[in-house]
């Protein structure tokens, strides 16, 4: 799925089993809420040519061969809240080195078993505390990660349930 407008939009959708990127957003504006990113063959999210107000919020991107969140150097006021980035081929979040510099807010995040590690800005044990902080680590416990039956439910004891902001 490539968006490339003003402003784009990606509301409560689901994303799976595209050849490359989930998503790859070169807008100026782009919001993604409460979407499901799983199963592509490149980045989750991948943004392009550095956009102006990102905001990610809710997400659940799961098993992608890429990078969960992979976010391009330059990019401004990137806000990421409340998101799950989970079995990926990169890292569950990447800002790119310069790209950290621009976030706006970081916080209530969860990130489990990327294959780069949790984050590219440092090391994974800084993860809870990295930017606003409260972010999460360890298995999310969904409902089912079977391919064709996928359900990201959390169960009773995930790190997920109750970590949202207040």
């Amino acid at each position: 799925t490539v968006a490339s407008s003003s402003y784009s939009k990606f509301i409560g959708c689901s994303i799976h089993d595209n050849d490359s990127e989930g998503i790859y957003t070169r807008d100026f504006h782009a919001l993604f809420l409460n979407c499901s990113i799983y199963d592509n063959g490149s980045d989750g999210i991948k943004t392009f040519s550095s956009p102006t107000n990102l905001i990610i919020t809710g997400c659940t991107i799961y098993g992608n061969t890429g990078d969960g969140v992979d976010i391009a150097a330059g990019t401004v006021y990137v806000s990421l809240l409340n998101n799950t980035s989970v079995g990926n081929g990169g890292y569950g979040f990447n800002f790119n080195s310069e790209g950290i510099k621009q976030l706006a807010f970081f916080g209530y995040n969860h990130s489990h078993n990327n294959t780069s590690g949790h984050y590219s800005e440092g090391a994974d044990n800084t993860f809870a505390d990295f930017r606003d902080g409260n972010n999460q680590v360890g298995d999310p416990l969904f409902t089912s990660v079977v391919d064709g039956s996928e359900d990201f439910v959390p169960l009773s004891g995930s790190p997920l349930i109750n970590n949202a902001l207040q």
